[in-house]
């Protein structure tokens, strides 16, 4: 016979946040990857972010082309070192936390399309397969801002 299953209150006990579990299937893609098409090139780009890193390049000056972007990896075939930041950030809360810190300022979506188009275009101009995650921590990037 059949029971009604209890009652969970609407959430899950131990849940990821949507922000950690996008990151643990960029990560688990990235180890698949590896081994089924070592050649692919891939890259994972956090936006919204209180921190900004774009290159080891950046502008000396101090200002940065793309604010509240942090280019985790660049984009390129991954090594075993970046698989390891990744993972170590995935499975290291307090480091999460650091990094996912929003920007107190809304970050354009045109902004953010930019510094994946330089990402591309510098990176892997003529490579076959090439995938770049975006990810953001804030559910409503835009706000009320619909030209954005």
């Amino acid at each position: 016979m059949l029971t009604v299953p209890p009652s969970t209150d609407g959430k899950k006990t131990g849940t990821d946040s949507p922000t950690s579990a996008a990151l643990k299937c960029a990560y688990a893609l990235m180890q698949q990857r590896i081994i089924s098409n070592p050649n692919d090139m891939m890259g994972l780009l956090l936006y919204g972010t209180k921190k900004s890193k774009f290159n080891d390049e950046d502008d000396l000056s101090g200002n940065l082309a793309y604010p509240h972007c942090y280019l985790l990896n660049d984009l390129d075939i991954p090594t075993a070192e970046d698989v390891k930041t990744l993972k170590n950030l995935v499975e290291d809360e307090d480091e999460f936390k650091e990094l996912i810190v929003p920007s107190d300022e809304k970050v354009a979506m045109a902004n953010v399309l930019f510094c994946a188009n330089q990402i591309f275009t510098t990176k892997a101009p003529n490579f076959s397969s090439r995938r770049l995650f975006i990810v953001t921590n804030d559910d409503d990037p835009h706000g009320d801002d619909k030209t954005a």
